[in-house]
């Protein structure tokens, strides 16, 4: 923050997601941050207990004018992060989530990779983020011009858990609110 001049900010200690509780396990995994968990750790990972807050209540002051982007990468946690700001989703017209999407991980935080996919599609526009976009890629708009489809779901998981020769594939995703 220091090096970028930034001065305006907060660092909250917490884990992001459905609601707001201050008696959560979070589990970190000895040999690999890849890998740390709120939901079923190894019976080795050190727990501590961390206060959860969602989206919502974090991104409660934001007015629509204020374009907002949200990045969620936590190891198959992501359901919960998207239900703890589905209000903020559902009202705000002016935001993109970069989300990492890996049916492995849901799984392993009791989620239904399946399910999530077609919560998302139905109430957003989703299309999947490559590793890199292209140089002449003018705007967050041209990455768009082909959303996921509900009836391609089945499909594009298929596409994702084959990407790992284990069944571990997994993406990016880029969400925003649906356009008219």
């Amino acid at each position: 923050m220091r090096l970028n001049h930034i001065t305006n900010y907060e660092f909250i200690d917490a884990i992001c997601g459905e609601e707001e509780r201050t008696d959560v396990g979070f589990a970190t995994n000895p040999y690999s941050s890849q890998d740390n968990r709120v939901i079923a750790p190894k019976k080795s990972w050190k727990v501590e207990i961390k206060k959860m807050v969602s989206l919502d209540k974090l991104l409660k002051d934001i007015d629509n004018s204020t374009s907002v982007f949200v990045k969620i990468d936590v190891q198959g946690f992501e359901e919960m992060v998207f239900k703890g700001g589905k209000k903020f989703f559902a009202t705000h017209k002016n935001w993109v989530v970069k989300t990492e999407f890996a049916p492995q991980w849901l799984s392993s935080q009791k989620s239904d990779a399946k399910k999530l996919l077609e919560d998302l599609v139905a109430n957003h526009e989703v299309v999947e983020l490559t590793g890199r976009t292209s140089y002449q890629t003018k705007s967050i708009d041209a990455l768009f011009q082909s959303p996921v489809k509900i009836s391609e779901i089945p499909d594009l998981l298929s596409y994702i858990i084959s990407l790992d020769k284990n069944g571990r594939g997994w993406c990016d995703l880029l969400v925003r609110p649906k356009t008219k």
